[in-house]
């Protein structure tokens, strides 16, 4: 027991300050402390990717997470640790898809943007924004989140909903998953090692949210099953097979990572008489993925659409045009995907997809009208990556 003197000495101590630890950045190979007002971080910042730090760095440190940010300041990563590792793979993802989507020159896009907020009493009220972000063309940090715990997770939820009221019913469905990627504000976050999925792999998980946003960033939203087709085959380059099965929950056989290229090519050769065409993987819907049949293995839409991707990317033919084909895509949808309120203001049309033949038509334009042939012939040969002296 201590003595009353030892009790005397212990309170005559001066109170130990404990201090907080300050949350950290690694850039460009340096790693930049944090300060509470904001100071600490790289007077080369440019203001998106200060904005982003100003507002998500306090969070990541409620978190546990430590931040990195790539060279070019387009992702913001936060994760609860090997950050060094997780902008590796960032890094290696946004390059792939860079060097396969270059961002066109264009014009400035409408300038209209509504929102509708809802207060408790029941009533609401409508603003409109001068606004071109609606697509986040070119502008804008996109912000990669791990969180560790599920009540991470639902204050994430809570914090995007009441920052935007009109996030209100996707939080209620997002709150049913592990993981979500949006485009305003350019988020994606993630579960750690998904509620229930086994086969969850965290390099495959950066790698396809890495995908979406920059897509989201670059030419808005593009048809579901480009996205996911172009998510797969990135995947496939970097981690060498494919761990990411969008809304799947169910058993993932181990085989069903690799071989897809063997089995891209059994299941064209049980379709002799029937030649490719855009209408296998346009049917690759968000609604089709959702249902239990995306638990079969090796579902014959999953290869076509990353078979498609592929045979596109390592045509050097078509693959120097593809960026035009996801420009005229995106315009298309701006152009009929909205609905105008009066001669001057106008709204996104939530959940509008390009008509398939509009779709097709876009392809023959953009890539030729023999196209399907060319897909064809490479699909039945399981969409192979050419050897260096054929490239």
């Amino acid at each position: 027991m201590l003595s009353a003197l030892s009790l005397t000495l212990l309170a005559s101590l001066p109170a130990l300050e404990v201090k907080e630890a300050k949350p950290t950045l690694l850039w460009r190979g340096k790693v930049h402390r944090i300060e509470a007002d904001g100071t600490g971080l790289p007077e080369e910042l440019g203001p998106d990717a200060k904005s982003a730090l100003e507002l998500w760095a306090p969070r990541a440190k409620r978190w546990g997470l430590e931040l990195a940010l790539t060279e070019d300041q387009l992702v913001l990563i936060c994760v609860e640790k090997n950050r060094k590792t997780a902008l590796k793979t960032v890094e290696a993802a946004a390059t792939t898809l860079n060097a396969l989507l270059p961002v066109p020159e264009r014009e400035v896009g409408p300038q209209k943007w509504r929102v509708k907020i809802e207060h408790a009493d029941g009533s609401f009220e409508e603003t409109w924004f001068s606004d071109d972000t609606h697509e986040h063309l070119g502008r804008g940090t996109a912000v990669l989140l791990e969180m560790r715990e599920d009540s991470h997770y639902e204050s994430l939820l809570w914090l995007l909903t009441s920052e935007n009221p009109t996030l209100k019913d996707w939080a209620q469905i997002a709150k049913s998953q592990y993981g979500f990627s949006i485009p305003r504000p350019l988020v994606a976050a993630w579960i750690e090692g998904g509620r229930i999925n086994e086969e969850w792999n965290a390099k495959s998980e950066l790698v396809h949210r890495t995908v979406g946003l920059l897509l989201w960033r670059n030419f808005g939203e593009l048809p579901f099953w480009f996205q996911l087709g172009l998510a797969w085959h990135v995947e496939m380059e970097i981690c060498d097979g494919v761990w990411c099965f969008p809304y799947r929950d169910g058993f993932v056989w181990a085989s069903e990572h690799t071989g897809w290229g063997r089995t891209l090519m059994s299941r064209m050769r049980k379709r002799r008489k029937e030649p490719f065409s855009l209408k296998d993987v346009t049917r690759l819907t968000r609604e089709v993925v959702r249902t239990s049949e995306s638990d079969v293995p090796y579902r014959d839409e999953y290869l076509l659409t990353w078979g498609t991707i592929r045979a596109l990317a390592w045509d050097t033919d078509l693959s120097s045009k593809l960026s035009k084909l996801c420009e005229d895509l995106r315009e298309h949808r701006l152009e009929n995907g909205r609905r105008w309120i009066d001669k001057e203001n106008w709204e996104l049309i939530v959940g509008y997809r390009i008509p398939l033949e509009e779709q097709t038509a876009i392809f023959e334009k953009v890539l030729g009208e023999d196209v399907w042939s060319v897909l064809d012939v490479a699909l039945r040969k399981g969409a192979p990556k050419p050897s260096p002296s054929s490239r």
